[in-house]
């Protein structure tokens, strides 16, 4: 089977775990349809848990899948299910290696040049990440050393670049980033009914619910020299998922710049639910929120709008005040 994180280029936050079913455990009779138990069971969960369950019929979702089942499959039928949450981001990954997915997102961009920056504007480049929890210590250590290395009494400011960021595991990237934080916490997850997760970054850790529920740990945190320095952040239409909620999390910063061109627009939250069949739902459970609750949705807007490397330059330079 295809992994589910590397398909799944805009997942946020992806929670791998078996969803128990009541009424949908081991059949008594052998001849019940191992599709139409899979269809009620991705009905289930997501009426519980989905981003948009308060705003979707779901009888009448249950009714439109059984029947585009019966005609043109059950392929078909998880499309009319995926176009019904209207998220973008969920998407179903069958066992056999196959992935559905019905998302209208477009996130091509073409990126800019930074080869002209000026010397002494410190420059640190995020990408997305994706691996294990030792990875993703040794991967925001990297960037906590690369400010270390760049900070001095001449550095006039910073640009972080979120620009190729696509997805990933949000909590790298957010520790990745401590060196310019000022505040501990830094957004929210929240759900249809309104319930609040903070998240953020304390000490040396990304964190979730609280700076003692550690996410990502770095070795050896640094914190910029000056700590009210001016920071530029850019993004592109490639920014997504983990790269949303990065300049989410820099957003209420300040002397803090975002300047580039919007993003892809997927700032939510996925989790992965293991159904009876062994297929896996990947599902839209959260909005992002930045660290006044303000809840964002669709393609997130830069300060400014800047289209091609050489006026972002100037303007880095200008605002940073070379």
């Amino acid at each position: 089977m295809k992994s589910v994180l590397n398909h799944s280029g805009f997942t946020l936050l992806l929670v791998l775990g078996a969803v128990s079913f009541l009424g949908c455990g081991e059949p008594e009779d052998s001849s019940v349809d191992e599709d139409v138990l899979a269809i009620e069971e991705v009905i289930q969960v997501a009426q519980q848990r989905g981003l948009n369950r308060l705003t979707i019929d779901w009888d009448a979702l249950r009714t439109e899948m059984l029947e585009v089942r019966a005609s043109d499959g059950f392929d078909e039928a998880i499309r009319t299910f995926l176009r019904a949450l209207g998220d973008n981001q969920s998407f179903y990954s069958r066992l056999n290696g196959n992935n559905i997915f019905e998302s209208t997102a477009n996130c091509n961009g073409n990126g800019y040049d930074f080869g002209g920056l000026a010397a002494n504007i410190g420059y640190i480049q995020m990408r997305a990440f994706i691996g294990t929890n030792q990875q993703a210590t040794l991967f925001a250590g990297d960037r906590h050393n690369r400010a270390r290395v760049q900070d001095g009494p001449d550095t006039k400011g910073w640009v972080i670049d979120l620009s190729t960021v696509n997805g990933g595991n949000i909590y790298p990237i957010i520790a990745s980033l401590g060196p310019f934080y000022q505040q501990e916490t830094l957004g929210y997850f929240i759900d249809a009914e309104g319930t609040e997760i903070p998240w953020g970054y304390s000490d040396d850790a990304a964190f979730v619910r609280s700076p003692t529920d550690k996410q990502t740990v770095v070795t050896d945190p640094y914190t910029i020299m000056d700590a009210n320095a001016k920071v530029v952040v850019v993004i592109d239409l490639p920014t997504a998922g983990a790269g949303e909620a990065a300049m989410l999390s820099l957003k209420n910063r300040p002397n803090t710049l975002i300047i580039g061109r919007p993003s892809c627009g997927l700032a939510s939250v996925t989790e992965s639910f293991t159904l009876s069949n062994s297929d896996i739902l990947v599902l839209a459970t959260n909005y992002i929120a930045d660290s006044e609750k303000e809840v964002f949705s669709g393609r997130l807007m830069p300060d400014e709008q800047i289209g091609n490397s050489a006026e972002l330059l100037a303007r880095i330079e200008e605002y940073i005040g070379n």
